[in-house]
């Protein structure tokens, strides 16, 4: 399965109703009632190829008020195109948003003893009560509800003195960019194009919207030292991909990369996931040699992006 995760705003939601629609008449035919063509709460929708596998949504605000708390209102895949990978894939960017948005925690109910309840404990959920006679399924059985929480708050910002850790802001967009060229500057034939590195043009937005986050490490005065970020591998869903991590030269030697990976790592596995991976310059041979010491592994072969800098990448996984 060829998966991508799309964030699907107003006008692409109803370009996409009549697949969405087939997914709820799934759903109301295993007595759950879903609607997911609703203006209300975030879409989040799987494709293999064009094609719609898979669906959830994201409400930011929890029930009676509880604006700290978000809930997982739907996730429903296609019977065909279950086992797959792709129900992790939409619970993770779900999750991962909820992050970026500043929740601490996510309500999910699903039919008890399901694959939705398996597959919420997988990535961390604890059962706290179960609803009997939830639904009702197309031939009239009952069906009991399974009520599982998740806590978010281990993805609070560690203390990284004499630093400090911030999620990125849309307004950071233009220090980020001048913090990466003056790295990128640093190595003989690579240049910053914005068209090829379109995620910084607005990174809060971008990394949100493809379920990630991106953060940004200041010093007492404000002066940005680092960055870091994070985002679902749509090429191999379970995973985590590492991005933007650069250290400004004045900041190095300070243990400040192994701080942020290591919190890189722990919010990968608070959303579940199996592996952390990341692609890296060929010529970034001091970031090489820091991966290789905190036990990443270099995969076989390179890839070549064919960009302004005629960058060639060395591809690394660990295991979480």
């Amino acid at each position: 399965m060829a998966l991508s995760i799309r964030l699907l705003e107003h006008a692409a939601r109803r370009d996409a109703e009549a697949a969405l629609a087939g997914l709820a008449l799934e759903a109301a035919s295993e007595g759950l009632a879903l609607d997911l063509t609703a203006e209300a709460g975030i879409l989040f929708a799987g494709f293999d190829e064009g094609r719609l596998v898979g669906a959830a949504v994201l409400e930011l605000d929890g029930r009676d008020g509880r604006h700290h708390a978000a809930r997982l209102a739907a996730l429903i895949v296609g019977k065909a195109d279950r086992r797959q990978g792709a129900g992790r894939a939409l619970a993770t960017n779900a999750i991962a948003h909820a992050i970026a948005k500043g929740r601490s925690a996510i309500a999910f109910e699903t039919p008890a003893g399901g694959t939705g309840e398996s597959l919420a404990r997988n990535l961390g959920f604890r059962i706290v009560g179960v609803l009997p006679d939830a639904w009702r399924d197309a031939d009239g059985e009952s069906i009991a509800a399974a009520l599982l929480h998740l806590d978010l708050r281990a993805n609070e910002l560690p203390d990284i003195s004499p630093f400090r850790l911030r999620t990125a802001r849309d307004a950071d967009s233009a220090a980020i960019i001048e913090h990466i060229a003056a790295i990128w500057a640093e190595y003989p034939g690579c240049v910053l194009d914005l068209d090829e590195e379109s995620d910084l043009k607005a990174v809060a937005t971008n990394y949100a919207a493809e379920g990630g986050a991106i953060w940004v490490a200041e010093d007492a005065a404000g002066k940005l030292a680092a960055t870091i970020a994070i985002s679902p591998c749509e090429a191999a869903p379970g995973g985590i991909k590492l991005g933007r991590l650069y250290v400004a030269k004045w900041a190095r030697r300070q243990g400040l990369a192994a701080k942020l990976l290591d919190f890189a790592e722990r919010a990968a596995r608070a959303r579940g996931a199996a592996f952390m991976e990341l692609w890296s310059d060929t010529r970034f041979k001091e970031a090489h040699e820091f991966y290789d010491a905190r036990g990443y592994t270099r995969l076989p072969g390179e890839r070549a992006l064919r960009d302004a800098s005629d960058s060639y990448e060395f591809h690394y996984r660990k295991a979480l």
